[in-house]
């Protein structure tokens, strides 16, 4: 049945798709034949809609009381012939008034006269009121074609009742002319003859109006068939409008039908092409299946075939039994090693135990070394304030103090005993920069009012290099002021009171100190130790992590593991034996520094006048320029953005950042164009770092947009001002700049921020001053002083190298940028700061490296 099937469809395959073709193509001649139908189609509906739309035009024209076309002269005719109404109406008064005091016979000045005229008159006002009404009922049923048929059936109306009231007027006078001829028997022939002529004048006059009443009615017939000619034309256009458009609904949606039909055409096809590729498949596999018969029945007629197939299965399954025996003997193999691995795993398990509790001795032995360190260096700091007092003690022990600050002006309890030395320090710092106590008095004076307050001298304080904290300098002057103040909520002090103090301070160099020089070098060798001990205690720790984790990811697994895990095992004996190694002579260099600290400290009081005579011109050497304090003003006065920005009037205010000072914001305020009037002042120190920031880094004003109340704000634009004129003193007034949607600059401008920026005090001198060179003499052999003992010219000196490595998990104070960092250090030096040394910048980046 399959092959006669099969047979039935190659027989006629071919020509069933040769007729397909044969459809396929008329069907595609039809479908082009529809297209040209279609485009001819869209040209007639384009012309109808055109001439739709300047019927529309014309429809709204009419509406709106404008006059297209031919319309001017019939709203011309209507015009006038509501004038000439309005004239006749005005005659057929006076007409009807004429005839009323003729019918009476009242003269033309009596009191009858006068009666007619008033009621005349009324008659008048209220046919003047009603069309005023009529004419408001037509202003309300509306405009354009609906009122001109509302004035069209008005003025019907008016001539059909000037039709009655002519009506009217010829029987009245037919009655007037009864009364008149029994006038004229009762009064005689001469009144007879006037009322006659009278009489014939109104004739004449009422056939006047007559004709100008019928010359009218036929004008107002003509615009009425005229407009109603208009009116049939314009629904027939609809009509016609209305056809075209059914029209091209059916035309589409036999289109639709022609689609959907080629559609349904092309899906036989591919059904047809798809059981075409089946017959084919089926061809193939019966072809095979016949091959594959054939075989079959070749094998059947021959019994070697069979014989030679059993052999060979035979030898597979002797195969696979041998494989099954071999893969046995590996399974067992790997369990023994397995069973070894677990084995050397706890080994090793104990071990790292043992480890442990080594690292726990060892960082119990770091700790009692670390508290020695902090034991030493507070030694160190009382003893750098007050040697003799340190050396009062008889038996070499050192008096703790609590604190860390470097100076030992930390401790409040022990601040009144310091308050003497600080004063002296003050007055050395002063003579070595030149300065005199008037001097420094002016200077710290910024009111110039000849009172020296709190605020003022405790900025002059920490700005002189004691070391002093905000609390500690407020101290400070509070004893400097022991007389009783006028003014105690604000006190102060004179300038002559400042001279007194600080001529009677006594300086480091008249007091002999000693020589703090070694003492120093000694405190920073000892924090150099502890800095290294920290440093290798953080190192242990993340050895210890990582080897946590390493002994757990080895866990995991067991098969292929054994001999890294036996490798990490002896590179953490070895490791850990250096770390040992090298923890112990640093306890060693420790105990050495130690026991020199207290060689120096026995020996200080010999040295002390030796050192007297040369401590103050070593700090002359090496002085630098007093650090003063300045204030700079940033103003900013208002924002204006662009409209083409901003889909509605938006809430904003601006973020700057400035220095090292907190974030600062405006206030918000809803508006293109916002007056602000704010104003911020930054307090700074001028040194180096100022300087260098107002070198390279320019001030950021970030433009906010509040947006809802989950994302409170956003940033929408940024702006940049240049601070290097601040360094020249150059003025910075107000000046609008720009604000970019990119930080690059780049950016659209969506608006502009007008700023000034100026400085409490000038610039320029203390810049000059940081960037003078400093001259350093060499002083002979004789004025040096002695060198310790463990610097002795038997032993090589130390050489120190400092390596700032990296920074991690950095943030910005500007929201939504990544920080640009570096690092500032100066090792310090026998006469005071050293050099400050600068590492290079990374922009935008959390985790610097260097």
């Amino acid at each position: 049945v399959l092959e006669e099937w099969v047979r039935d469809w190659g027989d006629r395959g071919p020509q069933m798709g040769q007729e397909w073709e044969d459809k396929y193509l008329l069907l595609k001649q039809e479908n082009e034949r529809l297209k040209d139908l279609q485009r001819d189609q869209a040209t007639r509906e384009h012309k109808i809609a055109s001439r739709l739309v300047s019927l529309k035009e014309q429809q709204l024209a009419l509406q709106e009381g404008r006059s297209v076309a031919g319309d001017a002269p019939r709203e011309a005719k209507i015009a006038e012939l509501q004038q000439a109404l309005h004239s006749l109406e005005k005659e057929h008064v006076q007409l009807t008034h004429k005839l009323q005091a003729h019918k009476t016979g009242a003269k033309p000045g009596s009191p009858a006269a006068r009666k007619l005229q008033a009621s005349g008159a009324q008659d008048k006002q209220q046919q003047q009121q009603q069309q005023q009404t009529k004419e408001r009922q037509g202003d309300v049923h509306g405009d354009g074609a609906h009122r001109a048929q509302v004035v069209v059936a008005q003025l019907k109306r008016e001539i059909l009742e000037t039709n009655l009231a002519l009506a009217k007027l010829k029987e009245q006078s037919s009655s007037y002319e009864l009364q008149d001829s029994l006038a004229q028997f009762h009064v005689g022939h001469s009144g007879a003859t006037e009322h006659t002529k009278e009489r014939e004048e109104l004739k004449r006059e009422l056939k006047t109006k007559e004709a100008k009443y019928t010359l009218a009615k036929s004008k107002l017939d003509a615009l009425d068939k005229e407009y109603k000619d208009y009116v049939a034309k314009h629904k027939q256009l609809l009509n016609q409008a209305e056809e075209t458009q059914r029209a091209i609904f059916d035309q589409q949606k036999q289109h639709r039908t022609l689609e959907a039909q080629i559609k349904q055409l092309k899906l036989q096809k591919d059904q047809e092409s798809d059981m075409k590729s089946i017959l084919d498949d089926m061809r193939e596999e019966l072809t095979l299946l016949k091959e594959e018969n054939r075989r079959l029945q070749e094998d059947n007629l021959s019994g070697q075939s069979l014989a030679t197939r059993s052999a060979h299965h035979g030898a597979e399954v002797e195969k696979l039994s041998s494989d099954r025996t071999e893969l046995s003997g590996m399974l067992v193999q790997q369990q023994e090693r397995d069973i070894a691995l677990r084995k050397k795993l706890e080994e090793k398990r104990l071990l790292q135990r043992r480890l442990e509790n080594e690292r726990a001795e060892k960082q119990g032995l770091l700790d009692t070394l670390r508290n020695t360190h902090q034991e030493l260096t507070r030694s160190l700091d009382n003893f750098s304030l007050n040697p003799s007092e340190a050396h009062g003690n008889g038996d070499g022990a050192v008096p703790k103090k609590s604190g860390s600050g470097v100076e030992g002006v930390g401790d409040t309890g022990g601040m009144e005993s310091d308050f003497p030395v600080l004063l002296g320090r003050l007055k050395e710092h002063l003579s070595d920069r030149g300065y005199s106590s008037g001097d420094c008095f002016k200077q710290w004076n910024k009111k110039s009012d000849g009172l020296l307050i709190e605020r003022e001298a405790v900025e002059g304080l920490m700005a002189s290099n004691l070391g002093l904290q905000h609390d500690d300098a407020r101290r400070l002057f509070a004893h400097m002021v022991q007389e009783p103040q006028q003014n105690p909520e604000e006190p102060a002090i004179t300038q002559a009171d400042f001279d007194k103090i600080i001529s009677a301070a006594k300086a480091p160099s008249e007091a002999g100190p000693g020589d703090t020089s070694a003492l120093q070098s000694e405190l920073r060798k000892l924090r150099g130790v502890n800095a290294e001990l920290l440093r290798e205690k953080d190192e242990w720790i993340r050895k210890l992590k990582a080897r946590d984790s390493g002994t757990k990811a080895s866990s995991g697994g067991v098969g292929g593991q054994e001999l890294s895990a036996e490798a990490r095992v002896r590179a953490l004996e070895a490791e850990y034996g250096a770390e040992l190694q090298r923890l112990e002579g640093l306890l060693a260099i420790a105990e050495m520094n130690q026991k020199d600290l207290q060689a120096m400290k026995a020996a200080a009081p010999k040295r002390i006048a030796a050192q007297a005579a040369v401590a103050a011109p070593a700090m002359a050497d090496v002085a630098r320029p007093m650090r003063a304090a300045n204030t700079v003003i940033v103003e900013i006065h208002s924002v204006s953005l662009e409209r083409e920005a901003f889909s509605q009037e938006p809430t904003t205010f601006l973020s700057l950042d400035f220095y090292a000072h907190e974030t600062q914001n405006t206030y918000p305020a809803t508006g293109l164009d916002v007056e602000l009037g704010w104003c911020c002042e930054f307090v700074v120190d001028v040194d180096e770092v100022l300087v260098s920031y107002l070198e390279r880094e320019p001030l950021r004003i970030d433009l906010m947009e509040r947006v809802s109340q989950t994302v409170p704000f956003r940033r929408v634009a940024t702006s940049s001002v240049d601070l290097k004129p601040l360094l020249d003193d150059k003025p910075m007034d107000r000046r609008r700049a720009d604000l970019l949607k990119d930080a690059s600059g780049k950016g659209a401008r969506i608006g502009k921020v007008d700023i000034s920026i100026r400085l409490g005090q000038p610039l320029a001198p203390s810049v000059l001053a940081l960037r003078a060179p400093t001259s350093k003499v060499s002083k002979p052999s004789s004025h040096r002083a002695p060198a310790p003992p463990f610097l002795s010219s038997e032993q090589p000196p130390y050489k120190l190298s400092i390596s700032v490595v990296r920074a991690e998990k950095l943030r910005s104070s500007r929201y939504g940028h990544l920080p640009s960092p570096y690092v500032q250090y100066a090792f310090p030096s026998a006469g005071g700061g050293g050099e400050p040394h600068l590492t290079a910048t990374s922009q935008g980046t959390n985790n610097p490296v260097w």
